[in-house]
């Protein structure tokens, strides 16, 4: 007999209730098992936890009810083609009315389609099958190719798992070299970039590594396939004891992301370079800065073995060597790029208009001399102290008041010497004691040395050196002009010696000779070799009168007042010539010709007055126009042949008469 309705056991009621259970998650097991097949087992260990409950649901909002299938082991896997690009398994799992999946105990492999993987364990972690979304929380750990790993606190996997993301702080390494931490990261698996933010600071995590590499910024880009770090935001890169600061910073890795291979700073980039740090070694401290920056390094230690610095317009890129010798050199100019030896330039190259100045270590802003081209190349010994300076192009060189001009310099630093060469205007060198201009002209900073070669141009300004070439010829002292095939000059002795063909003018006169030189201190200027001087005769009431002097040598004597010629002296006014052994000029206080003394067998010949008179010494007192001449005997002979002897003549050269004094006649 049928049992009434009412009646009927709870039992079956309760049985009914669990079918229908049991009926809700098989449907949910296969509704899994329809996304995916059933996975060969995932490589991934998983960290034993306690058990926890379960109550995270989709997207991180509480479960709306209770777990319709809880279980133990949970595997999934996702397939593209061949491939298999995600596989999840937990130790413990339950669903959700939603289809979400709570798990504990989990291993995640996400692989990408060149072959290599993610591998990521948690201690729970939720997946959405709807959204292919994961969340993992608790003691998270990420492990990828070539030794990429990071940890964190939670991790979600969004956009079908191809990107990963931690909103909490993350510590990473880059395999065995580097290790970093972060406040957040994104990871995106189909290009494999890694971005991590908010003050990101990674350092090199080998102890034995003496001059570790340490890198921080605001926000980092890591692209893995291609080795290369993008740091943005007040950058920090640094080596040892060497830095670099930027608002940007890019490095590429070398193929085993051990350490960089090259590196390049934009916007503000500032650096400084100090081997001295390390070595013990005084000097070689490298400062610089520029717009952008590009390096490339050595691998073991991590230093830059080249640098490539840009400036911009109105900025030019600035490098500042403090060596061991105690001088600060400061190198500008739009390109620059130095070569690096332990951290110590060895050489560098600046083109687009370069300035180089020099000042001492103790007062920076004393600059002592300073250079400038439209290119320089530079050699620095093995302490990074500046060895050999080549400028070409539009040269410039100043020390103190003295400038050079050139269209190419080579310098030796160390002995102070340097070539300066014109293509095809002249080297011209200035001071206010005078110009010299020559197509090559040798410098030597010690003594301030001058040799100049190849045609010889030289000006002396008036008063300056208060030097003659001969008698003057007017009010106050004119310039000194030379021309010769070479020239000597000493800046510290201030002397200068003139070679070749000198051909010399002060005002209207006239030297020329093989050689000329003279000394500014004593005041003395020496003409040799085929002399012949030039001047006027100004003391007469009839006007100037042309002098002519040749002779083997010639001396003027500042201080003595006088001016004097030897060997096979020949003097020529109007028409008049005397010969003579040397012949002295005495100057008055305006170094004017006052009184001109022949000695050493004195021949006069007077052609307008058919007159010769020969003699020992003559004595020719320009404003009196009157020659005494003296011998033993003096003879006066006229053009008939009749002679007149005696051993004192008055020769009036006014009056064209002649006479001879007594013994004690004055004259």
């Amino acid at each position: 007999m049928p049992v009434p309705r009412a009646q009927r056991s709870p039992f079956r009621r309760l049985r009914q209730a669990l079918l229908a259970a049991f009926a809700l998650g098989l449907a949910a097991v296969a509704g899994l098992y329809v996304l995916g097949r059933p996975p060969a087992p995932v490589v991934v260990e998983a960290p034993s936890t306690p058990n926890e409950p379960l109550a995270v649901g989709s997207k991180g909002r509480r479960a709306t009810g209770a777990p319709v299938v809880a279980s133990e082991g949970f595997e999934y896997e996702q397939r593209v083609g061949q491939r298999s690009a995600f596989r999840l398994r937990g130790e413990r799992f339950t669903t959700d009315q939603e289809g979400v999946v709570a798990l504990q105990g989990v291993g995640l492999e996400l692989s990408r389609e060149n072959g290599e993987a993610y591998r990521v364990a948690s201690r729970r972690a939720t997946w959405d099958p709807r959204t292919r979304e994961a969340r993992l929380a608790g003691d998270v750990k990420l492990a990828g190719g070539r030794g990429f790993h990071l940890e964190t606190d939670r991790l979600d996997l969004l956009e079908g798992g191809q990107s990963v993301v931690a909103r909490t702080p993350v510590s990473f390494g880059l395999g065995e070299e580097f290790a970093g931490r972060a406040a957040g990261l994104r990871l995106d698996l189909e290009s494999d970039v890694l971005h991590l933010r908010e003050r990101v600071r990674i350092w090199g995590a080998r102890e034995s590594d003496p001059t570790p590499l340490g890198l921080e910024a605001d926000d980092l880009v890591y692209r893995r396939e291609e080795r290369r770090l993008e740091a943005a935001g007040h950058a920090l890169l640094s080596s040892g004891a060497d830095r670099l600061w930027a608002e940007r910073v890019d490095l590429e890795l070398l193929a085993d992301e051990s350490a960089p291979r090259t590196a390049v700073a934009s916007g503000g980039v500032r650096g400084r370079l100090d081997p001295s740090a390390e070595d013990g070694e005084e000097g070689g401290a490298l400062t610089f800065e520029g717009t952008r920056v590009s390096a490339e390094f050595s691998p073991r230690p991590a230093r830059p073995r080249s640098l490539e610095l840009e400036g911009a317009e109105g900025a030019p890129a600035r490098a500042v060597l403090r060596a061991a010798d105690g001088v600060v050199r400061t190198l500008l100019a739009p390109r620059l790029s130095v070569t690096l030896v332990e951290g110590r330039p060895s050489a560098a190259l600046a083109e687009g208009g370069v300035a180089l100045r020099e000042a001492p270590a103790s007062e920076a802003s004393n600059v002592l001399r300073e250079a400038s081209a439209d290119r320089l190349e530079a050699v620095y010994d093995a302490a990074g102290t500046l060895s050999r300076v080549l400028l070409s192009g539009a040269v410039t060189l100043r020390q103190g008041d003295v400038e050079a001009i050139a269209d190419r310099a080579e310098s030796e630093v160390a002995s102070g010497r340097a070539l300066l060469t014109a293509a095809r205007e002249r080297v011209q060198v200035r001071s206010p004691r005078g110009e010299l201009r020559a197509p090559r002209v040798e410098v030597e900073r010690t003594g301030g040395l001058v040799r100049a070669r190849g045609g010889v141009y030289a000006e002396l300004p008036p008063g300056t050196s208060g030097l003659q070439l001969g008698p003057a010829t007017g009010a106050g002292r004119p310039p000194i002009r030379v021309e010769s095939h070479e020239a000597d000059g000493s800046e510290s002795r201030r002397e200068w010696t003139f070679r070749g063909e000198v051909r010399a003018s002060q005002g209207d006169s006239l030297l020329f000779a093989d050689e000329l030189r003279g000394t500014e201190a004593d005041g003395i200027v020496v003409a040799e070799g085929s002399v012949r001087s030039l001047w006027e005769d100004r003391s007469g009431p009839s006007g100037p009168v042309a002098t002519t002097v040749s002779s083997s040598r010639l001396t003027y004597r500042r201080d003595a007042r006088r001016v004097e010629y030897e060997g096979d002296v020949q003097v020529r006014q109007e028409q008049r010539a005397m010969s003579c052994a040397k012949l002295t000029v005495e100057l008055d206080d305006e170094q004017r010709a006052r009184k001109m003394i022949a000695s050493g067998v004195v021949r006069i010949v007077d052609q307008a007055a058919g007159r010769t008179v020969t003699g020992d010494e003559a004595a020719h007192d320009l404003a009196a126009r009157t020659v005494l001449v003296e011998g033993a005997p003096v003879v006066l002979t006229e053009t008939g042949g009749a002679t007149v002897r005696g051993r004192r003549l008055l020769y009036d050269l006014a009056a064209g008469t002649a006479r001879v004094l007594a013994e004690d006649e004055a004259p």
